[in-house]
């Protein structure tokens, strides 16, 4: 992570550590830019 001073970021391989992010919206095409790309950001799996 960069510019974000003494910060470390730190991969959680427990089986606690699992999480299921549910989104709800009426229409998430209709949601402002911002808020479509908050959804994209937080639905794209991550390489581990």
């Amino acid at each position: 992570m960069h510019g974000v001073g003494e910060l470390e970021s730190v991969v959680l391989t427990d089986d606690w550590a699992a999480r299921q992010i549910q989104l709800v919206a009426r229409d998430f095409s209709t949601l402002p830019l911002t808020g479509r790309l908050l959804v994209e950001h937080l639905t794209t799996p991550v390489a581990i």
